[in-house]
């Protein structure tokens, strides 16, 4: 799944960030990263407000897409597209703090922007 967020060379000056989860911790991970050029960043234990961004995404995302509709999900394959589709959607509507302007399509297919969200999303989903 990290292969197919960041499929490129080099991310160098890219931070992911994380919380403390156990695949975060492993050696593999950090070894993918590093070959990456990727710096890690995790959360401090027990602290959800370090990753409050996220958080809140995830709050937003629940409660506009998935509360309510959780049956009409019939494979894993479905919700997943459902939440590739919301976020696309999520980062493409006009946005309040951004004085009613949307994100544009050139920052939107500038993968090393978004690939926190996607990666966040392919892991999380399968559990």
């Amino acid at each position: 799944m990290l292969e197919k967020a960041f499929p490129g060379n080099s991310y160098r000056g890219t931070i992911l960030h994380s919380d403390q989860g156990w695949q975060y911790q492993h050696q593999s991970y950090h070894h993918f990263l590093e070959f990456k050029g990727i710096r890690p960043s995790m959360s401090r234990k027990g602290n959800a407000p370090d990753n409050g961004m996220m958080e809140s995404f995830f709050g937003i995302l629940k409660s506009e897409m998935f509360y309510g509709y959780e049956k009409t999900f019939k494979s894993l394959e479905q919700l997943e597209r459902a939440i590739t589709d919301y976020i696309f959607y999520y980062n493409t509507r006009i946005k309040t703090k951004l004085k009613h302007t949307k994100i544009s399509s050139e920052e939107i297919s500038d993968g090393r922007k978004y690939s926190l969200l996607f990666l966040y999303v392919k892991l999380v989903v399968p559990c």
